[in-house]
């Protein structure tokens, strides 16, 4: 029987056999999102300058996707400098920090 994404998250905690292995992410970034076209050209550069998604993005994202968890990141200040890599997506570099 098929169950929906909060019981089939439950029965893995219950120690049950789930209909299939939850599906779940703890991240997407913002250019991979992009590329799955979540918004229109003229939101999109909105979305990728921010740092994380709003709950409602977040929600559809995972509803798009088929995930059996909805993540949302509350993120920390990033204390290192920030580089962008040819295809948008955001890689730490050195801490700004110093001894």
């Amino acid at each position: 029987m098929s169950k929906n994404s909060c019981e089939r998250v439950k029965a893995v905690f219950a120690r049950q056999v789930p209909d299939r292995v939850p599906y779940c992410e703890l991240y997407i970034d913002q250019a991979f999102a992009a590329k799955l076209d979540f918004w229109q050209p003229s939101e999109r550069e909105a979305v990728l300058q921010r740092k994380a998604f709003s709950a409602e993005e977040a929600k559809s994202i995972s509803r798009r996707l088929g995930l059996d968890n909805v993540f949302f990141s509350l993120l920390q200040p990033n204390y290192c400098e920030m580089h962008v890599g040819k295809d948008g997506r955001s890689f730490a570099g050195s801490g700004l920090t110093r001894a």
